[in-house]
């Protein structure tokens, strides 16, 4: 996180800093990103920067959790839109994520940053980290009248599966430029597999099987 300094800058400085950083860690790889050059773009003395950032990693983690922070307060936005449904939920949610990523400097980023294998690891862990902070307040959200007893039972479960539908999708149209709707559809699909389940209504119960 930044220091208390930086988040009291007034916006229009805190976006031209972070403005920098995301344009040098667009263009190269981490390892490659010059601090020199985010400081020169941004306008501000070196000293001046680490008053803000502790180091060129911590500001790159910080960029990668504002994108995490604001994809999760659309889906709450969207929970909120779809009174709860989960599933339509999803399904709204996803396709606001990917006209998103379909953007070509949002798509730049998010492929340099998956591209920075040095760091994937951990930026999984933090994705993960954000999805589990952010878990308690969309659930309060969510109707679950509808989900059986084993689903809402293990229902924390189902939201990471959903969530790694939604992130091997997105790579689609991260490296593979597949159109939207395509990858939509394909997604609205396998979450009707997740609701719906794999065998018919009128074969044997699971217990039996």
């Amino acid at each position: 996180m930044p220091s208390d300094t930086f988040l009291r800058l007034p916006l229009e400085k805190q976006e031209k800093l972070l403005g920098a950083a995301k344009e040098e860690f667009t263009k190269y790889s981490y390892d490659s990103v010059s601090l020199n050059q985010i400081i020169k773009k941004a306008g501000i003395s070196r000293g001046s920067f680490y008053m803000y950032f502790k180091g060129k990693e911590e500001l790159y983690f910080y960029l990668i959790d504002r994108y995490l922070s604001q994809g999760f307060l659309l889906l709450e936005e969207t929970l909120r839109e779809q009174k709860g449904n989960f599933f339509p939920a999803c399904n709204a949610f996803f396709a606001k994520a990917l006209v998103f990523c379909s953007l070509e400097e949002n798509r730049a980023f998010m492929k340099r940053i998956i591209e920075n294998t040095n760091f994937y690891e951990e930026s999984a862990q933090r994705k993960r980290k954000v999805v589990l902070q952010s878990f308690e307040r969309l659930e309060k959200l969510i109707q679950k009248k509808d989900f059986t007893p084993l689903a809402q039972k293990h229902f924390k479960i189902l939201c990471m599966q959903v969530f790694h539908l939604m992130m091997r999708n997105s790579f689609r149209i991260l490296h593979q430029k597949e159109k939207v709707d395509v990858v939509l559809q394909d997604f609205s699909e396998q979450l009707l597999l997740l609701k719906d389940g794999v065998c018919r209504k009128d074969d044997v119960d699971v217990k039996t099987a």
